[in-house]
């Protein structure tokens, strides 16, 4: 039903490229019935034009008999084909008293891309002539709306993501593994959380094993502030600044500028 709507667009119908490219893209489209209701702007983008170009294509080629709209507010429209009809003198018909002549096309001479036969009956016959350059056309913008369309779907908007640091799982398996040392329980990890948490911290230029003595020095801390408080990660990153300085005090040397406000 689709292929033949489109061949007798292509042999009756009035269509501009533009208003063709559509027909064809609102064929892909179709289901078991000739009907079908991709949004403005699914059309927008297989067809590559913006939202008012599409717009007016549908209503030109609404306007010319070929498509039917059932507009819907609030949700997509329905598109119904509608098959071409058939001009007044496009039946041959024979003179009294004489034999119907069919008209032939003269294929003595090769058919080169852009080559058109010529059809007895001359200039006025009811047989149209195809432009066999304007058809590759055509195919060539229907096979690039398809991948444009695989694309789509297949990309989902989503950008590639970005190579996960592995120190943030060195960070939170070592915090893990002193948590179950030093308080005989097991440390559930908030892996959108924490891991966030320790990219902050190495934002700082902190050194892996530096965290790993604060860490240690967390996890044993006897501050009264901490008896009601959950030692997670999110509360490390918090005092971090403290056990910076105590590691400071241990080794005898300054903190570093970019080390001494964590926040």
């Amino acid at each position: 039903m689709a292929w033949c709507w489109l061949l007798d667009l292509l042999i009756t119908g009035d269509l501009s490229h533009a208003e063709l490219c559509l027909c064809i893209v609102l064929q892909r489209h179709l289901g078991s019935n000739p009907t079908c209701f991709p949004s403005i702007t699914t059309l927008s983008k297989e067809l590559r034009l913006t939202r008012q170009w599409t717009n007016d294509l549908i209503l030109q080629v609404e306007k010319k008999g070929f498509i039917g709209i059932e507009r819907r507010r609030g949700r997509g429209h329905i598109y119904r084909l509608i098959k071409p009809a058939q001009p007044a003198n496009s039946t041959l018909q024979p003179p009294v008293n004489s034999t119907l002549q069919v008209a032939e096309a003269d294929l003595s001479t090769p058919l080169d891309k852009g080559c058109k036969p010529e059809l007895a009956g001359g200039a006025n016959s009811t047989l149209h002539k195809l432009d066999l350059t304007e058809l590759d056309q055509l195919k060539e913008t229907t096979q690039r709306s398809s991948s444009v369309s695989k694309d789509n779907h297949s990309n989902n908007g989503k950008n590639p993501k970005k190579p996960a640091d592995p120190r943030v799982k060195q960070l939170i398996d070592y915090f893990c593994t002193a948590y179950q040392q030093r308080l005989d329980s097991k440390y559930i990890v908030s892996k959108g959380k924490d891991g966030q948490h320790f990219k902050d911290i190495l934002a700082e230029s902190l050194s892996p094993e530096t965290l790993q003595g604060c860490i240690d020095l967390f996890l044993v801390d006897t501050d009264q502030y901490l008896d009601d408080k959950p030692r997670s990660i999110g509360m490390f990153r918090a005092r971090i600044n403290n056990y910076l300085r105590q590691l400071n005090q241990a080794t005898a040397a300054p903190i570093p500028a970019a080390h001494r406000r964590l926040e």
